[in-house]
């Protein structure tokens, strides 16, 4: 599986991911199942034992159903570990075919494609920087454009629209100009004149709508946020007729 986040390759048993840090629910997710597992097994047993104590064959017969319960769980674990090891294949061997096909999608600009080719098979990684840099960024940036062309089509069509969509739609610029995917951050030279014609797209955006400063877009690129009064100026100035 690949992180949430960054998209890098990570253990569906990683309880975070070893590129970025960030929390892998399903990781959290599985090791809370097993803790609840084995805590009911204890509860069970001790419960068992307080009813049987004063007989001895019960209290056997209790050892008995506890082990052969915790040997349930154990067995249990176990294999969801070996299906998840030899049923999914954590590993993907690279072949020169995989090779062949990403570097045919990047040439072609079929971002969309590459990044589902590379998902598909989890091919994310510094093995692949190039590649991984420019699906993720894509995706991104696809992101941006559907909520972008949404904003503007309920503003030119008078339809409602809520504070939070704007400020979704410059949260994914602000992602984006400031490179904030993952361990992809440091641009690859020969991503650089495809990320900065999108990057340019996002600017145009904030400082054709929200009327943002050139100086304001240079502190994003570095990792700043727009101040979110910004957003609420723009609808008290520009929407406000539909509230009326």
């Amino acid at each position: 599986m690949k992180c949430n986040h960054c998209g890098a390759p990570i253990s569906e048993l990683d309880r975070k991911c070893p590129y970025c840090g960030s929390v892998n629910r399903a990781g959290n997710a599985f090791f809370d199942k097993v803790q609840q597992m084995l805590s009911h097994n204890k509860k069970l047993k001790r419960e068992t034992l307080k009813k049987n104590k004063v007989d001895i064959v019960n209290g056997i017969a209790t050892w008995v159903m506890a082990g052969n319960i915790f040997l349930f769980v154990i067995s249990t674990v176990v294999s969801f570990v070996s299906y998840l090891v030899l049923g999914n294949g954590w590993e993907f061997t690279r072949t020169s075919d995989s090779e062949e096909r990403m570097e045919q999608l990047y040439s072609q600009g079929r971002y969309g494609e590459l990044h589902k080719y590379m998902d598909k098979y989890g091919l994310f990684g510094t093995d692949d920087y190039k590649y991984s840099q420019m699906a993720l960024y894509y995706y991104e940036f696809e992101d941006f454009q559907i909520k972008r062309d949404e904003f503007i089509e309920k503003y030119l069509n008078h339809e409602e629209m809520y504070e939070w969509s704007a400020s979704y739609v410059v949260s994914r610029a602000e992602d984006i100009l400031s490179m904030e995917i993952g361990i992809y951050d440091k641009p690859d030279a020969d991503n650089m004149e495809r990320m900065q014609d999108m990057a340019s797209q996002m600017e145009d955006f904030l400082v054709g709508w929200l009327n943002v400063s050139e100086e304001e877009i240079e502190a994003v690129k570095n990792g700043a946020y727009l101040d979110e009064n910004k957003i609420d100026q723009w609808f008290v100035g520009n929407y406000q007729w539909i509230r009326e």
